[in-house]
């Protein structure tokens, strides 16, 4: 009588990731970039998705999609996102404003899936920096309301 053949492997869950960083990129876009953790878990084994999360302007966090989605292979493999500035400034949901800081997490979930424990809020020095506005319409000048004085 044969035995079953069972395969184990042995798999943990991800060690801690390093701070994310931040930086302003290009106009009205932040890009966050972080390093993979440095145990997945595993040997061969993968990560298969980051879970990257915002501070809102009331403390609480949450994820912003589609652009900083961590389940998305590309953002997966690049390490990196970019969030334009319409985003963490709307209203509706994170409210920054100028001047505010940008604070991000990040933790890594491997195959199996088992996940890491949350980095370290984001320590670089990024602050929101609002879009320069529309000056407004030059005065118009009312030739009949002029009045000269000669001397």
């Amino acid at each position: 009588m044969a035995s079953d053949v069972f395969t184990i492997r042995a798999v943990t869950f991800p060690s801690k990731m390093n701070q994310p960083d931040i930086a302003y990129t290009s106009p009205a876009v932040y890009t966050v970039t972080w390093s993979p953790p440095s145990n997945k878990g595993a040997v061969n084994i993968a990560i298969s998705y980051y879970e990257v999360l915002f501070m809102k302007s009331d403390g609480s966090y949450a994820e912003i999609k589609p652009d900083c989605d961590g389940a998305d292979p590309a953002i997966v493999l690049a390490n990196s996102c970019e969030i334009p500035l319409d985003k963490l400034t709307d209203p509706t949901t994170f409210n920054l404003k100028q001047g505010d800081r940008i604070v991000v997490k990040i933790r890594a979930t491997n195959v199996e899936p088992l996940t890491s424990v949350f980095s370290n809020p984001s320590i670089v020095n990024t602050l929101i920096v609002a879009r320069p506005h529309k000056p407004p319409m030059a005065p118009i000048r009312n030739e009949a309301m002029t009045t000269r004085t000669l001397i």
